[in-house]
């Protein structure tokens, strides 16, 4: 039973951390903010988390989790490569447009991670990568790329995708367009959507 109580507590944290980093951003979110919303005491919240920092990735996991979730539909049967590829990209636009702010905290959290590879990292980006959650919203981040990579290796297997440039190259060039269409899409909510949550 205590388990079960804590597993609402901790949901009902990261829920209402999501709520406040949506209406404001991060930058202007206190631990108070989010324990007036959660009607929690600041005590139950650092029985959870560490920090703010470590609550925001919750929150981007938690986005990662929903994203996933979308890509698990993508029926895998009686398709090629390329079909299959074409139904990922549908499955991209349609959680860009169903939930854009989630989609923009996937977004933000990729930003931060080029900035690490590129050790480029500010003093904010830091903090993270010290947080408990941040290998596990890593390795969630890279859920997605391993997918369509793997659904174009299959394409240029069966041929139905061009072999002649690397897997990666051509997963490269699907990512931009996708990302450039979220922001051509007139029917999109991503206008609605902050600047950005974090970076």
């Amino acid at each position: 039973m205590k388990v079960i109580i804590k597993q609402k507590r901790l949901s009902n944290i990261i829920n209402s951390a999501e709520k406040v980093f949506f209406e404001n951003d991060f930058s202007k979110t206190s631990v108070s903010d989010i324990c007036k919303i959660a009607n929690c005491s600041r005590t139950t919240f650092y029985s959870h988390f560490e920090s703010k920092e470590n609550v925001y990735l919750a929150v981007v996991n938690k986005s990662f989790q929903q994203f996933l979730m979308y890509f698990s539909r993508v029926p895998t049967g009686g398709k090629n490569g390329r079909e299959r590829i074409l139904e990922l990209a549908k499955t991209y636009l349609e959680f860009s447009k169903q939930h854009p702010k989630n989609y923009l905290l996937i977004l933000d959290f990729y930003t931060i991670l080029k900035k690490i590879e590129n050790k480029s990292e500010n003093a904010s980006t830091h903090i993270l990568i010290e947080c408990p959650y941040f290998e596990e919203v890593k390795i969630n981040a890279k859920l997605p790329f391993k997918v369509m990579i793997e659904e174009i290796k299959s394409g240029q297997w069966d041929q139905s995708i061009s072999s002649k440039r690397p897997a990666k190259l051509i997963f490269l060039n699907v990512c931009a367009f996708l990302i450039g269409a979220t922001n051509l899409d007139p029917y999109s909510d991503n206008s609605q959507a902050p600047d950005s949550i974090f970076v």
